[in-house]
């Protein structure tokens, strides 16, 4: 019998029987090749959660008073020692009525000199002076008071004039602006004064007799120098104090503005640094292996390309502390399951229940472009992997 040819099969079949015996091999080989390449370069397992320590300053006086100028405004970069905000320390009253004192105890000097004037003509007129002198740079300091509240009263007026027309009207604005205007020149007028007093006082301060002492009472001179260095410590008082910048960073909270009473101790602005040295991580309990000074760390970003980098513990704490709020919110799945087996029927507020955990210090590594507050993924490296991960953290 004559032997036929083999009967071919039809493409379609043979891709039927590819589909049916070879296709899911090669998706479950190619998916799981898939998962593998992922699980080591993309989601390798951390070990613990990190967090770019943050540095945080508050501005604030150490003495309560008025915020008369406030230099600085929320998101703006400042440096060590820019000037952030003026204080106001001294009480306009208070100042007031030490004033008014001294001007009084400088008249009871005034009559306790004139039985000196017939015999000592040319050293009362030198005291004269100088009382005259005094005088008038108490009158100074109380203008001077006056016209930085009228200033300070003048910019508010005007800032809510421009922002808010409805509450103050412009009668009003040029009322503060023409009893500014009169303190300024009264101001100006005196300070002319005080310059022509001092100047005669030093041309009589040149002719006048050398023996002084053997006829103005010693009493008499200390009086009068203690009445110049109450006059002195009240115009230090009076005069506002600058607030600084103590770190580099960015405003990040303003509290209180021109104008409002601060308290002492009160913060005025906090200033948020943009630059961090070093991670703070929390190690929950239990964990097999006790980290060391030195141990290699892998960090890896959680956000773009997911960088990774390597680092080292600087520091490792010595008891167990509560987990910072934030860092507590990536691992609020563990900590409601902690809660849970603990107190299966109490009602707990999981958001809230410290976790505690052994506190870490380790190091930026150089490259990641790592921000203040920015949750990073820890992988604590074996021993061997020490020297390899010593050489980028340095």
């Amino acid at each position: 019998m004559k032997r036929l040819p083999p009967i071919p099969t039809p493409p379609a079949l043979r891709w039927r029987e590819f589909r049916i015996r070879a296709l899911p091999v090669v998706v479950f080989a190619a998916t799981l090749a898939g998962v593998i390449w992922i699980w080591q370069h993309e989601l390798a397992p951390p070990t613990l959660i990190g967090e770019v320590e943050v540095r945080r300053a508050h501005v604030a006086s150490i003495q309560p008073g008025t915020l008369v100028k406030l230099a600085v405004d929320r998101f703006q970069t400042v440096r060590v020692g820019d000037p952030v905000a003026e204080i106001l320390i001294s009480n306009p009253r208070y100042l007031e009525s030490t004033l008014g004192v001294i001007k009084a105890e400088t008249e009871i000097l005034r009559l306790q000199l004139d039985p000196l004037v017939t015999t000592e003509r040319i050293r009362v007129d030198f005291h004269r002076l100088r009382l005259e002198l005094l005088d008038q740079k108490v009158q100074l300091a109380a203008s001077q008071m006056n016209l930085r509240y009228a200033e300070a009263e003048y910019d508010r007026l005007a800032t809510l004039r421009r922002e808010q027309t409805a509450i103050v009207s412009q009668s009003e604005l040029e009322l503060a602006q023409r009893d500014r205007d009169a303190l300024r020149a009264e101001v100006q007028s005196r300070q002319r004064l005080v310059q022509e007093l001092e100047a005669d006082l030093n041309r009589l301060r040149v002719s006048r007799p050398p023996a002084e002492s053997e006829t103005v009472p010693e009493g008499w001179r200390l009086a009068l120098g203690l009445q110049e260095q109450r006059l002195q410590q009240a115009l230090s008082e009076f005069g506002p104090v600058s607030l600084t910048a103590p770190i580099d960073g960015t405003v990040s909270t303003v509290y209180r503005y021109a104008g409002e009473n601060v308290a002492a101790g009160e913060p005025i602005v906090t200033i948020t640094s943009t630059h961090s040295d070093r991670i703070v991580a929390y190690l929950l309990p239990p964990w097999r292996v006790e980290p060391t000074v030195g141990t290699p760390v892998e960090v890896r970003t959680r956000h773009g390309a997911r960088a990774v980098g390597r680092a080292r513990i600087l520091e490792v704490g010595r008891y167990l502390d509560n987990i910072t709020p934030t860092l507590a919110y990536q691992l609020g799945v563990r900590a409601s399951a902690l809660a849970q087996a603990a107190q299966p029927a109490a009602q707990l507020n999981f958001n809230n229940l410290p976790i505690p955990g052994l506190p870490l210090a380790i190091s930026v590594p150089p490259g990641l472009n790592l921000r203040p507050g920015e949750a990073v993924d820890l992988r604590l490296l074996p021993a061997g992997e020490a020297a390899s991960a010593a050489a980028p953290a340095n």
